[in-house]
């Protein structure tokens, strides 16, 4: 490992720890003591704010009042950063209030002259195409604080016509659209939702929630429960490519003797849903079971047939 390396693992190594001794950088690294020794003297030098304990069971204690330690990244980690900001910054609406196209310029001006126009060209190589957003929602930023801050949020689902006290889990981005999976504190149900349909949100801090545990085992219930019939569909290599491009929580890809199966459960009220997906497909998909989606998904193609 080079030394640059080194440094920012024993940085990350370090950050989640009160204290340490010789020996552990020494194991951890696999590092003679008088490396060990320079390290240490060199990551006091970038900030990091530790100081030496004497005596038979002394060490290095790091001082609890956290600073920003500079990290070191190379060229290719430097690319990947800017990769992933062009990216984000594709998506029409985030729950963030910056623009990551701002960042992308600080970060830019900040590096050497010689890395911005390293940067600038890698930019101009690859492209990025932007998946269409369907539909804006405006309440990411509300929806991130509650789910991060453990809060309950009100909100008129103007799907469902209802209004709704609701525990955010978790928020997500497919296919153009947002959503996010919440617990209904009032009538204890687990669900999906597209954020632009909940309007009128609130914070709701006085109400009380679920631990985070027990959030996760509701969760894990519901697609245990929910989605009770299993499905099994045989892919090409193209399907195979197609489907893990759309894949959804219920489903998952496997390959078996190099044989490709898009594998999942879901619920009958969600057979309309799961027709018109396998026929996005195309011919790169093979129903194998159960025969009532075969069956459906037959009918749905007869349909589409007499339309010409």
């Amino acid at each position: 490992m080079k030394k640059a390396d080194r440094l920012n693992q024993e940085l990350i190594y370090l950050s989640y720890r009160n204290s340490f001794n010789l020996n552990e950088l020494t194991t951890k690294f696999q590092i003679s003591e008088r490396t060990a020794l320079r390290d240490i003297a060199e990551l006091e030098e970038m900030g990091l704010p530790l100081y030496s304990e004497v005596g038979r069971n002394g060490g290095y204690k790091i001082s609890q009042e956290k600073l920003w330690v500079p990290i070191k990244f190379n060229l290719e980690e430097i690319n990947a950063i800017f990769f992933a900001l062009k990216s984000m910054d594709l998506v029409s609406t985030t729950p963030f209030k910056k623009s990551f196209s701002s960042i992308y310029q600080k970060l830019l001006k900040s590096l050497p002259v010689n890395y911005q126009k390293q940067i600038k060209q890698m930019q101009n190589i690859v492209k990025y195409r932007r998946e269409p957003s369907v539909d804006d929602a405006q309440n990411l930023t509300l929806l991130l604080q509650a789910a991060t801050q453990n809060f309950a949020v009100t909100c008129q689902n103007t799907q469902a016509k209802q209004k709704q006290t609701l525990q955010i889990a978790n928020i997500f981005y497919q296919n153009g659209l947002w959503y996010t999976e919440a617990f209904d504190l009032k009538r204890k149900t687990y669900r999906i939702y597209k954020c632009n349909k909940l309007k009128q949100l609130k914070l709701a801090s006085d109400k009380q929630t679920k631990k985070i545990a027990e959030l996760n085992q509701i969760r894990t219930a519901y697609f245990n429960n929910f989605r009770t019939i299993e499905f099994r569909c045989l892919l090409s290599e193209h399907g195979k490519n197609a489907a893990l491009r759309d894949l959804y929580p219920s489903m998952k890809v496997e390959t078996h003797h190099n044989i490709h199966y898009l594998i999942g459960h879901y619920n009958p009220q969600e057979l309309d849903y799961m027709i018109q997906y396998l026929i996005k497909l195309g011919s790169d998909v093979q129903i194998i079971e159960p025969e009532s989606l075969k069956k459906a998904y037959l009918k749905e193609l007869k349909k589409i047939i007499t339309t010409y």
